[in-house]
């Protein structure tokens, strides 16, 4: 770079260019050792690299003909739209000239490559009739090279054959001036001689052959082809490539497999010397019928006593063509031997190509599969384009009814029909049909009502396409006995299976399995081997299933039963150090474990509800689908009510239902409904006091404990602890242990809240309770932030957050976010606070619990304060404190107003802030909360402050650094407050963490 320079000089530049590059464009750029500096081209888009890559691409494709290989024209044209010019212009290194020659080569390597590209992709357009694109394409040419005679006598006879011959006439001025501007020549005879012809007016041909005219046995399409644009991208890059002779699209009948063929054979015609050749097979049903339909469309003659087949391999043998031929409908070929026959086809005749499209592969070494699915149907971005589904929707049914308009609010309707149908476009297409006499409402209810309502009576449709029906029953003819009494037993899955749970259930060994597999009516779905039915195929199988009463009864009565084992043998699990392993293993059974539940409700089946119930509930409360939840056990409750009049055993069920709905309605804050059904299950005759009845007593403690009735939530955690220690149940111990930790806290007894919290820690740990163990260390976070040891109270709170967040427990990490918002609050982070308490508002909206909702709104209240945003601080704090008042939680109504009157107080509104403090010491005094006492009188303080009255407030600061549960970020606006009001020797501080009295349950 500096080759007239001294070395060390040269070193010195380089070094000082390296220094300059990385001021200006940072390290990521620059990839450096002791003796090399390259730039690091992985971190941009370098448009010169990607059309070397594009370039290079089109060089080593494998194809027939690179002029007519369509993923190579695809690549040059995304290339030349790089090209703006030359290779660095206007860039040179001062004194260098090895640089300018190595520039100078890459400049005229790209120069050519371009002009070719822009010659292929012209010739390109001039086949198949775009003349505009091949005139633009030849205008990019004369740009760079304006000297180009034989582009301008191309353009001139485009032109002409666009009808435009004073333009093409006009280009021949153009290609004189610049031959002699740049040459100093005149045009040759051939050019001048073309301007002669059109000048005259004489008919030009085109240069370029057109393609050929499609196969008279393509089937001509009245309809246009929507969607599968990453298939038709895959495909035409595989049927480009000699080395792919055989693929073969497979899926469930009407999921696209002809339509699909037809656009590629239409689009890839020309990439075939001889074109395309179209064979519909669904009449043959013997090795004799394809035969002769492959030598009929290949125009073969058989004729004579010897066999057709060896006639037939005999001509193809001598029959050099190279041929794209399409064979439709081959899956009930398979039975006879029709593998074997295209095997010994593509041996025979080693330029012929074939697509196959077959609901079942041909299992041949040589061939490539592409198994079709349902078109994609999810509801799309506000500014994104319709799914493909929809589109296919809205074009069908624009067809039906030819003033149908389709808004965006129909966008989701249309969404819904198409998720019904899982993307099935022959569904689609049936059920748009409907647009003309129906509302799309009403399409949906028909179709969730029964699929019959999907059938068409159009002439132009084929027989096995006119319904859903007619395809299902074409692919259940074409199963064995053994096939089809599989395919109906499994009907009995939810959302999928594995093989081991067909087998136990439906007696369906992993070969049938697989068999069904390959002949799409069943499909496997992600890498543990998961079976799964398309939706339709599982109605009509199941219409099967249901045919057969008994054998329906038995194929219920074993999936329940298994599911019911499988959710028992994980209920511990759910709780422990695997549960995240465990949630991973039954979220893709979530449809089963429903159905069995479903089952046993209806049937009244105790046992199966008893096994059920724990672990149903677990796994609900872990995913805080709380609503859903109290939904699924609400009808189970129903049917023990009844039973439970006469049966002790239902009895029993229902005391552990209606603990398990009681926290459901706690968790949605529902708390008079919670209490309702806890003491509706203590009050059960006949039952023992046993593990379910600790557990409603344990609820009920919480139910106390949420709405601020400290007392009784001590005597009922107490109660309940005793309980459990009788009967020696270490996570119930560990449960009641942590509630009680909780109350001490809440009554002011930071102590004794931190001894009973490692208590409840140390038992759950040894118990592998891991939920308990998280309880445990989050009441240890709230004493230490009320010791105002904010950095372990952080370490708490994000061990929470962490492990919530893990295993998707929404509630929790909303209640992590929560008290990491008030550390923040306390270390005077107000930014850090808020992001923690919108989170959180965002949780809480999500699984609708109404606590969540007035925490962060109160926590939202104190940072808007802290930035004197008084509007904002009293608009979040009055909708935290009717949230409370809702919820009846009157510790929560005290905060609220005891920030209603900070912000009074700090908008100059004494009598209003009078107010609000009076109210919520009334609540306070109610509630024997130990710290909001203290809180209550540091704001009473700042009143009495503003109003002079300097003395009695003296006096109640003292008042409350003696308080046994002044919070440290209390204790701090005390001393805050004295000093501010001219007491330059307050009381001795003193830590508050060895204040408070002993207290123990």
């Amino acid at each position: 770079m500096w080759p007239e320079a001294a070395p060390a000089q040269a070193s010195q530049n380089l070094r000082q260019a390296l220094y300059n590059l990385r001021r200006a464009l940072g390290e990521a750029f620059l990839l450096t050792t002791p003796h090399t500096v390259q730039f690091n081209a992985a971190v941009v888009t370098v448009d010169a690299l990607t059309w070397r890559r594009l370039w290079g691409e089109t060089q080593t494709h494998r194809h027939r003909r690179r002029e007519t290989c369509r993923p190579c024209l695809e690549r040059l044209a995304q290339a030349v739209s790089l090209y703006r010019g030359d290779l660095l212009a206007g860039f040179a290194l001062k004194d260098c000239p090895a640089f300018d020659d190595w520039l100078a080569v890459e400049r005229e390597q790209l120069h050519v490559q371009v002009l070719e590209a822009l010659t292929l992709l012209a010739d390109a357009a001039e086949r198949r009739g775009d003349r505009a694109a091949a005139q633009e394409y030849v205008r990019q040419q004369l740009a760079l090279e304006p000297w180009l005679e034989a582009g301008h006598r191309r353009l001139m006879r485009l032109l002409t054959l666009d009808g435009r011959r004073a333009a093409a006439l006009a280009q021949f001025e153009v290609c004189r001036r610049a031959l002699a501007d740049e040459l100093g020549l005149a045009p040759d005879e051939e050019t001048r001689a073309l301007h002669a012809r059109i000048r005259a007016g004489e008919p030009l041909s085109a240069a370029m052959p057109l393609p050929p005219a499609p196969p008279t046995d393509l089937p001509l399409q009245l309809t246009s082809f929507i969607g599968r644009e990453r298939e038709l991208t895959l495909l035409s890059e595989r049927l480009s490539n000699p080395a792919y002779r055989l693929i073969t699209l497979t899926g469930p009948g009407g999921v696209g497999k002809t339509r699909l063929a037809l656009q590629l054979a239409a689009t890839l015609a020309e990439q075939f010397a001889d074109g395309v050749s179209w064979i519909s097979l669904s009449d043959a049903v013997t090795e004799s019928n394809l035969i002769l339909a492959i030598a009929d469309a290949l125009h073969l003659r058989l004729s004579g006593a010897q066999d057709l087949r060896a006639q037939l391999l005999q001509a193809l043998r001598h029959d050099r063509r190279d041929l794209l031929l399409v064979l439709d409908n081959f899956e009930q070929l398979l039975p006879v031997g029709g593998a074997t026959l295209v095997l010994e086809v593509m041996r025979a005749a080693p330029r012929l190509t074939l697509l196959v499209t077959s609901r079942e592969r041909l299992n041949l070494q040589a061939e490539s599969v592409l198994p079709l699915e349902g078109l994609g149907c999810d509801l799309p971005a506000p500014d994104a384009p319709p799914s493909e589904a929809a589109q296919l929707f809205v074009e069908r049914a624009g067809r039906a009814r030819m003033d149908l308009s389709v808004g965006a609010a129909d966008q989701t309707m249309i969404a819904e029909i198409c998720h019904l149908l899982e993307g099935l476009p022959l569904g689609i297409e049936l059920a748009a049909a409907w647009a003309g006499e129906m509302s799309l409402e009403g399409i949906a209810e028909a179709i969730t009502v029964t699929r019959d309502f999907l059938a068409s009576s159009s002439p132009d449709m084929p027989d096995r396409h006119r319904s859903l029906r007619a395809v299902f029953e074409g692919s259940w003819q074409l199963l064995s006995p053994e096939e089809q009494f599989a395919l109906m037993r499994v009907s009995i899955f939810r959302g999928g299976f594995h093989a081991e749970a067909a087998q136990h259930v439906a007696g369906v060994s992993a070969a049938t399995l697989s068999r069904l597999a390959r002949k799409s009516l069943l499909f496997l779905d992600g890498p543990r081997v998961r079976y799964g039915l398309h939706g339709d195929i599982r109605y009509y199988a199941a219409e099967k299933l249901a045919a057969q009463p008994s054998t329906a009864q038995e194929m219920a009565a074993r999936h329940a039963a298994y599911f019911a084992d499988l959710v028992q043998q994980r209920e511990q699990a759910l709780r422990g150090r695997a549960q995240q392993a465990v949630q991973a293993e039954l979220e893709p059974e979530w449809q089963n474990v429903l159905a069995a539940w479903q089952w046993a409700i209806a049937h009244g089946d105790e046992a199966l509800l008893t096994r059920l119930t724990h672990g149903l509930f677990a796994f609900c409360e872990a995913k805080s689908w709380f609503r859903e939840g109290a939904a699924l056990f609400q009808p189970a409750l129903e049917r023990m009510r009844e039973a439970a009049r006469a049966d002790l055993a239902a009895a029993a069920l229902l005391r552990r239902l209606l603990g398990r709905q009681a926290v459901f309605c706690r968790q949605l804050s529902q708390y008079a409904q919670a209490h309702q059904l806890i003491e509706e299950g203590l009050a059960l005759p006949g039952l023992p006091d046993d593990e379910e009845r600790a557990f409603l007593l344990y609820q009920k403690s919480w139910v106390d404990f949420l709405q601020a009735r400290y007392a009784q939530a001590r005597q009922w955690a107490e109660a309940s602890l005793e309980r459990y220690r009788a009967l020696g149940q270490p996570v119930g111990i560990g449960d009641s242990l942590y509630m009680l930790g909780w109350t001490a806290y809440e009554l002011g007894d930071f102590a004794a809240a931190e001894a009973l919290c490692l208590e409840a820690r140390a038992v759950c740990a040894q118990a592998d309770y891991a939920w308990g163990v998280q309880y445990a260390i989050y009441g240890l976070g709230l004493v230490r932030r009320a010791q105002g040891d904010y950095a372990a109270a952080r370490r708490c709170f994000e061990e929470n957050m962490t492990f919530c967040d893990a295993i998707g427990y929404l509630w929790g990490v909303a209640q992590a976010r929560i008290n990491l918002g008030l550390v923040a609050l306390a270390e005077g982070n107000v930014e850090e606070s808020e992001a923690h308490f919108q989170k959180s508002l965002l949780i809480g909206e999500q699984i609708g619990n109404a606590w969540v909702n007035a925490q962060s709104q109160k926590g939202l209240s104190d940072a808007a304060l802290l930035r004197r945003d008084l509007p904002t601080a009293l608009t979040l704090a009055e909708r935290s404190l009717a949230l409370y008042q809702a919820m009846q939680d009157r510790d929560g109504m005290a905060d609220s107003l005891l920030l209603l009157s900070q912000v009074a107080l700090a908008s100059g509104d004494l009598p209003a802030a009078h107010r609000a403090l009076t109210e919520a010491e009334g609540l306070i005094q109610a509630t024997e909360n130990g710290f909001r006492a203290a809180r209550a009188l540091v704001q009473r303080v700042g009143i009495l402050l503003r109003e002079g009255e300097t003395a009695q407030a003296r006096a109640l600061l003292e008042e409350t650094l003696r308080h046994p549960a002044c919070e440290a970020s209390i204790h701090k606006r005390a001393m805050e407050a004295l000093r501010g009001a001219g007491y330059l020797a307050p009381p001795a501080e003193s830590d508050i963490r060895h204040r408070t009295p002993e207290w123990k349950p």
